[in-house]
């Protein structure tokens, strides 16, 4: 089973977790948390940055899957996803078992896609992207890099959604929208 380690110790974190339990997808080695808070009760080490760098051999080398939620339109999950990348480590995908998939994701990195999440045919999705459960792209659609879409968000045909942007839950976009980079779009709105 691959190794990986998470970056983040918040609530997101602790769903992961939880998914990883269900689905044993990963060897979980380690939770990267800067700010200094060692609890956890998932049993796991807490590292900084610099701590996980020189035990990175030691951890048996795991990759990193950045798990920090759509804080301030998700540009801290971007600075961290950049810094882990300057730095040379590679980047886990999690994508749920459950989710239906028909297009090619294999060129994303750090992706967290979730259950009962369907991405239609040629759909392109960039790196950082987080799906909740329940969201449907329908075809053709691009999400850019370090979007989050909350649960239940229905996205139809050729629509886009540009990077850092948070769709909350149960947002519909029409077919053929574009949805501006670091946009918020409240929950239950329809674009």
């Amino acid at each position: 089973m691959e190794k990986i380690v998470l970056y983040g110790n918040g609530a997101f974190t602790k769903d992961l977790l939880q998914y990883n339990t269900q689905y044993a997808l990963y060897d979980i080695v380690a939770i990267i948390d800067d700010s200094g808070d060692k609890n956890t009760n998932s049993g796991l080490a807490i590292l900084t940055f610099d701590e996980f760098r020189s035990s990175y051999n030691e951890l048996g080398c795991p990759k990193v899957l950045v798990t920090i939620g759509y804080s301030r339109c998700n540009s801290i999950r971007e600075k961290v996803y950049n810094k882990v990348k300057d730095a040379g480590f590679l980047f886990a995908n999690f994508i749920s078992p459950r989710c239906v998939c028909w297009s090619d994701l294999s060129e994303c990195t750090n992706l967290i896609i979730l259950d009962n999440v369907y991405i239609g045919p040629d759909c392109k999705l960039g790196n950082g992207v987080v799906i909740y459960p329940g969201t449907a792209l329908a075809h053709d659609n691009i999400v850019g890099d370090f979007a989050f879409l909350s649960v239940s968000v229905v996205v139809g045909g050729n629509a886009s959604i540009k990077k850092n942007s948070f769709i909350g839950l149960g947002v519909v976009i029409k077919s053929s929208i574009t949805v501006e980079e670091y946009n918020v779009v409240a929950s239950g709105a329809n674009v």
